[in-house]
């Protein structure tokens, strides 16, 4: 495999990834929370959430996003 040649030829048709966080305190913009992992699907990022503090986030590849604080495009918090 050359290197930068993509693994998966499903991520490079959709490459957009869910990211899973878990909320620790405090309110936008001043808020706490933990990195729990990046997936390939919402369904695998769904099975990591663990209770109502998770949220998830689709993020996209090779994409910058405003340098502002804002609240993340697309989140899904509560989950439950």
């Amino acid at each position: 495999m050359l290197k930068g040649e993509f693994m998966n030829n499903e991520l490079q048709d959709n490459p957009t990834l869910f990211l899973v966080g878990k909320y620790w305190s405090g309110k936008i913009p001043n808020v706490v929370w933990e990195f729990m992992g990046i997936f390939s699907s919402k369904d695998i990022a769904l099975e990591v959430c663990k209770d109502e503090y998770y949220f998830i986030a689709p993020v996209n590849l090779d994409t910058t996003v405003p340098e502002k604080t804002m609240e993340f495009p697309g989140i899904e918090w509560p989950l439950r």
